[in-house]
C-alpha cells in the first residue's frame, strides 16, 4: 500500500505540472518550426542566388575579356589579392574606356586643344572652352560646336547606361545684353543649348540635366585674360545610372 501511495503522489504531481509543460512545449515547438522555415528559405535563397551568379560575367581588361563572376572570385581567393566594387563590376575598365575613346575622338578631330577629359571619384568629366563653342555674350552653337559635340554623340549613345550632367560657366567680368541681363542666364542657356542639341540628335533627354553658374565655380583665376578664357566653358559630367 506504501509503494502504491507513492506512486499515485508521482501522478499527481505530474497532472499538477502539465498545464505549464504543455504551453512551454508548445512554445518550444513553434520557434523549432520558425527556425526550420528560416533556414528552409535561407537554403533555396541561396541556391537560387549562385545559380543567377554564376550566369553573370563581368570585363577583367581593357580588350573585353570577359570571365564568370564565381570563376573570377575563386582566382581572388586563390590570389589574396583584394579589388574595389567598381574594378569587381567592370565600371573602371568602361570608364576607362569612355576616357580613351574621347580622347582619341579629340585628337582625330583636331579639337583636343579645346577640350580636356578626365576621370574624377567614380565620374568622367569632359571640360570644352567656351570659346570653341560660342560666340563672345552669345549662346548660340557654333559651326565648330556642331562638329564637336557630333563627334561626341556615338560615345555617349554607345553608353545608354550614363547620365550626363552639363554645366555652362562664365568668367567674373559682368555682362548685361538686351538678351541676358547677367552671366548666370548667358550660361544657363548655354548649358540649355547643348543639351538641346543632343536630345534632337537621338539622346535619351532623361539621361541629361543642364545647369548654369556663372562664375561661381572657377578653375583658374579671373585676373587675368588667359585664366577668364579657361573659366568661360562647358563641363560634362558622366555618372553610371544607379540600378
Amino acid at each position: 500500500m506504501a509503494q502504491r501511495s507513492l506512486i499515485d503522489d508521482i501522478i499527481d504531481e505530474r497532472e499538477d505540472a502539465a498545464p505549464w509543460m504543455v504551453t512551454y512545449g508548445d512554445m518550444m515547438t513553434l520557434l523549432l518550426v520558425f527556425f526550420i522555415l528560416l533556414y528552409t528559405v535561407f537554403y533555396f535563397q541561396t541556391q537560387d542566388f549562385k545559380r543567377n551568379l554564376a550566369t553573370l560575367e563581368i570585363e577583367i581588361d581593357d580588350q573585353g575579356t570577359t570571365m564568370s563572376v564565381m570563376d573570377y572570385a575563386a582566382d581572388l581567393r586563390e590570389s589574396g589579392r583584394k579589388v574595389r566594387l567598381e574594378e569587381a563590376t567592370g565600371l573602371r575598365q568602361k570608364r576607362a574606356r569612355m576616357l580613351e575613346e574621347i580622347r582619341e575622338i579629340a585628337s582625330d578631330n583636331n579639337w583636343h586643344r579645346n577640350a580636356s577629359a578626365m576621370a574624377e571619384g567614380g565620374k568622367l568629366k569632359i571640360t570644352l572652352d567656351g570659346s570653341a563653342l560660342f560666340s563672345s555674350g552669345q549662346a548660340e552653337l557654333t559651326e565648330n560646336a556642331h562638329q564637336i559635340f557630333s563627334d561626341m554623340l556615338e560615345t555617349f549613345e554607345r553608353y545608354p547606361d550614363y547620365r550626363i550632367s552639363i554645366s555652362g560657366h562664365t568668367d567674373n567680368v559682368p555682362i548685361a545684353t538686351p538678351k541676358y541681363s547677367s552671366n548666370w542666364e548667358l550660361s544657363a542657356v548655354r548649358a540649355t543649348t547643348v543639351l538641346r542639341f543632343f536630345t534632337q540628335n537621338g539622346v535619351d533627354a532623361r539621361r541629361l540635366t543642364a545647369t548654369g553658374y556663372a562664375d561661381l565655380f572657377p578653375i583658374d583665376t579671373n585676373d587675368t585674360p588667359a585664366g577668364r578664357a579657361r573659366n568661360r566653358r562647358v563641363e560634362f559630367v558622366l555618372e553610371k545610372e544607379k540600378d
